[in-house]
């Protein structure tokens, strides 16, 4: 299990100044970024290109500036407010790794354990750079179980339509911390499997991370499961 909370990754500013610039290159230029982070678009660019390197100061002020400027949520909800197909967003690693230092930074006080994906594929390659940026466990549920050693969960995707998620028995050590994460929360029936599973591991879900959903539909769902403590629900964008 992870033995340290996540505010481990964000110790090493200047990487974080590096990576955080590097993503929102490809969304704007430097002149914008320039305007809005108060850095000449010059140093800016040797920041990304590695030709010089932040001091650990210049580059805590910079992560500052982001975090006012709320440029990650920006990018995230200008992509996600354009209707577009979920493979769309889920194919745009640049999409997924804000979300996922998004996240990180969210929960930067908290210990997890594991990280547990809904059982849908979309969810799937940000549960994968969720569980890469937090440094923690990920356990990705299968709908074909074929091992005494699984454990197993039917659910009805719609009515008439029946699916399982399986995982492994040791996928989740007993009483984990488990981190739930989703693409979109707007589908209840994906919490359904995955609460279960975890509480069939006697586990602690800490928290449900959705990047666009509805909040009000995830905390009935985690209502109705009775979970205690009530895990942080956090969600990029809100979906109706």
């Amino acid at each position: 299990m992870s033995e340290e909370p996540t505010e481990e990754v964000f110790k090493n500013t200047k990487s974080m100044v590096f990576t955080l610039l590097r993503i929102l290159k490809f969304f704007y230029s430097f002149k914008y970024l320039e305007a809005r982070l108060d850095v000449p678009s010059q140093v800016l660019w040797r920041y990304v290109t590695l030709r010089v390197t932040p001091e650990k100061q210049t580059a805590e002020k910079i992560l500052a500036r982001i975090k006012e400027s709320r440029l990650i949520e920006e990018v995230i909800s200008k992509e996600l407010s354009e209707e577009k197909e979920f493979w769309l967003i889920t194919s745009n690693p640049g999409i997924l790794e804000l979300a996922a230092m998004r996240l990180a930074y969210d929960l930067r006080k908290s210990k997890i354990d594991v990280i547990l994906s809904t059982p849908d594929i979309h969810s799937l390659p940000l549960a994968s750079i969720v569980s890469s940026y937090l440094k923690t466990k990920l356990c990705i549920p299968s709908h074909t179980p074929c091992s005494r050693t699984v454990l197993s969960e039917p659910y009805q995707i719609a009515p008439g339509v029946l699916d399982v998620a399986a995982i492994p028995r040791d996928c989740i050590p007993r009483k984990s911390k488990v981190l739930v994460t989703t693409l979109s929360g707007a589908n209840s029936s994906y919490f359904n499997p995955v609460f279960t599973l975890v509480l069939k591991r006697y586990g602690q879900i800490t928290a449900v991370f959705s990047m666009l959903g509805n909040t009000g539909v995830i905390r009935e769902a985690v209502k109705n499961f009775g979970l205690e403590p009530e895990p942080k629900i956090i969600v990029l964008v809100e979906k109706n």
